[in-house]
């Protein structure tokens, strides 16, 4: 017969703790100087903003690895 026990599992504490991280970038829309007076001047929008990261929590235990890869790696 397995033995049991009513003893609660020890909880792991995490060795790295991550709360709502967020990274965002800032994408130009011109390549030249030229371009970005044409731009300004026509009142186009120079540049759109780009969240690759949006309210990211995690937790990593002691022991653990964790890789956050993005399309070029």
């Amino acid at each position: 017969m397995p033995s049991t026990s009513n003893s609660p599992v020890e909880a792991v504490k995490p060795a790295i703790v991550i709360t709502d991280v967020s990274k965002t970038f800032t994408l130009k829309h011109t390549n030249s100087f030229k371009e970005s007076v044409v731009a300004a001047l026509q009142r186009k929008q120079l540049s759109s903003q780009f969240n690759a990261v949006d309210g990211l929590n995690l937790e990593v235990p002691e022991g653990q690895s964790i890789a956050l890869l993005g399309r070029n790696g």
